[in-house]
């Protein structure tokens, strides 16, 4: 089914889409599970504390953001989207603000349309079964100045 896409936002630990066709305002849920980047002086030490505190991480190498050079960092999955912020604020606790953290400063939201090449009113295909997606898909470019914008309803309000 194609949908402009209009907005999202956070609920109950998954990202809720609001769509548009035609006239038709559709509301979907997405699964989303972000991740975070770690870098610091001894990923192996950092790994253990993590773990010894219930925080999945798996080293993998990344392109380093100011030099472009191959870097290794720990990846951390966040499954429960309502704990983003307090595991963020803990690993830095941890290691006493000494490290540093990649993808950890986006709100979850803006995280969702990056990772999915999603922007407001944006045209988009998708499946979805009792109001879960099951694919997505973008057909626009959000470099493109010519796209066709849905018919919004007008609100006035009088004060």
């Amino acid at each position: 089914m194609k949908a402009i896409f209009i907005d999202c936002y956070v609920q109950n630990n998954e990202i809720v889409l609001w769509l548009k066709k035609g006239k038709k305002n559709i509301r979907v849920i997405d699964k989303f599970i972000p991740e975070i980047f770690v870098k610091g002086k001894n990923l192996n030490a950092l790994q253990q504390k993590f773990n010894e505190n219930g925080i999945n991480s798996f080293f993998i190498k990344k392109k380093s953001f100011y030099n472009n050079e191959e870097i290794t960092v720990l990846k951390i999955p966040i499954y429960r989207l309502s704990s983003y912020r307090n595991i963020i604020q803990f690993i830095e606790m941890l290691q006493n603000y000494e490290i540093e953290l990649y993808n950890a400063d986006m709100k979850l939201e803006e995280e969702y349309m990056f990772q999915k090449s999603l922007f407001p009113t944006a045209q988009i295909e998708f499946e979805q079964e009792n109001g879960r997606i099951v694919s997505l898909k973008v057909l626009d470019e959000a470099e493109e100045i010519e796209y066709t914008i849905p018919e919004f309803e007008i609100a006035q309000l009088n004060v």
